[in-house]
């Protein structure tokens, strides 16, 4: 199953590689979009799962990049430089889910239906952001504005 989600930034997502100049950026791929840390996402995602859930995190694809919307610079109160998304910016991305995990990895567990996986992300995105920073400061949350099915695969 593939999906499209669409993410509402709520508070500044910030980049975390160090560049020449000292700004702190987002990494960037050839094509100039940000390249997510998916091992991050994922482990996010696992914290927001219930204790004793049968979900498994690793039946969902991530995509490797975004494309990079308009970033800004942000000075912290303690006067470093940020590469950041700014809030209200709307990221969308297709999310594609696994019927089942990898072999030897949560044998017995499933994919998310959507509404688990709705759930998960907007526990993530109120609770512990994306940025790499630390998350009790409220960098990187975002509201869940949309998942969709796509429709090419209700279809067949």
């Amino acid at each position: 199953m593939t999906c499209e989600v669409r993410l509402r930034i709520k508070t500044m997502w910030l980049g975390a590689t160090r560049s020449h100049d000292k700004v702190r950026r987002f990494r960037k791929n050839d094509k100039r979009d940000i390249v997510l840390d998916i091992s991050t996402w994922l482990w996010a995602l696992k914290n927001a799962l219930p204790v004793g859930s049968n979900i498994s995190v690793s039946t969902i694809r991530l995509p490797l990049s975004l494309r990079a919307p308009t970033l800004v610079l942000y000075r912290d109160k303690h006067e470093r430089m940020y590469e950041g998304i700014t809030p209200n910016t709307v990221l969308t991305f297709p999310v594609f889910f696994t019927a089942c995990p990898p072999p030897n990895v949560d044998e017995g567990m499933r994919a998310p239906t959507l509404e688990e996986f709705k759930q998960l992300l907007s526990f993530v995105g109120e609770r512990v952001g994306l940025s790499p920073y630390r998350s009790e400061e409220g960098w990187g949350r975002f509201k869940v504005e949309s998942i969709k099915e796509n429709d090419s695969e209700k279809d067949s």
